[in-house]
């Protein structure tokens, strides 16, 4: 079971394995196989081509880098990148100041081409879409 909280972003080729095969040849021959949950915690995004394995969870406000793979458990407010995945760093309010900065700045210049784009969403601006699809 992967359980997914509010706000995620997946990138494409994300993969979540839940099945894991036991070790003892045995059993294997038994064809015996068993799942660990995933649990993604609120407002985290997965890189594209990320790989996550059965019995992990990310927690809130993480980033888990392009084609990482995760093993352990991701702390909250983490940034994990890798294979297998590590630590890059924390994320701190120092980030979400930056990031603000430049929103703001992008605002400014994006105006005629796009919406303001609020956090975890960006509206495309409808009328230049039509007119753009016109001209193709």
């Amino acid at each position: 079971m992967v359980k997914l909280g509010d706000n995620v972003l997946v990138g494409p080729k994300v993969s979540f394995y839940t099945a894991i095969h036991p070790i003892d040849a045995k059993q294997r021959e038994q064809w015996l196989v068993y799942a660990k949950p995933i649990t993604v915690e609120d407002n985290v995004w997965i890189g594209g081509s990320a790989t996550i394995l059965g019995g992990v969870t990310i927690g809130k406000n993480a980033i888990v880098g392009a084609g990482a793979v995760v093993t352990k458990d991701v702390e909250p407010n983490t940034i994990v990148v890798g294979n297998p995945a590590r630590v890059l760093r924390k994320i701190t309010a120092e980030d979400s100041k930056k990031y603000q900065e430049e929103l703001a700045k992008q605002k400014d210049v994006n105006k005629s081409e796009f919406d303001y784009c609020k956090p975890h969403t960006c509206d495309f601006n409808h009328e230049l879409g039509k007119q753009n699809s016109q001209r193709i």
